[in-house]
C-alpha cells in the first residue's frame, strides 16, 4: 500500500495542543498508531463524502460546506 500522507504529518502525528478529555486522548493514540502502520488520512473532502456515501446521500459539491 502507497503511504499518500504529507511527510509533515507522518514525523509529527501528535499536536502541539494535549487533548483535555479522555476521548480526544483515545482518538489522538489511534491517529498515531494509524499513522506509524502507514495509513493514509484523509482530507476533508475525502471524509465528507465517505460519511454522505454510509449516509446513503447523494454525492453534492462541497464548496459550500464550511
Amino acid at each position: 500500500m502507497r503511504n499518500n500522507t504529507p511527510a509533515r504529518l507522518r514525523k509529527k502525528p501528535l499536536l502541539e495542543a494535549a487533548p483535555r478529555t479522555e476521548l480526544g486522548r483515545r482518538l489522538l493514540a489511534l491517529r498515531a498508531r494509524a499513522l506509524t502502520a502507514g495509513m493514509r488520512l484523509l482530507g476533508e473532502g475525502e471524509v465528507l463524502e465517505e460519511v454522505r456515501k454510509r449516509r446513503g446521500e447523494v454525492k453534492t459539491d462541497d464548496t459550500h460546506v464550511h
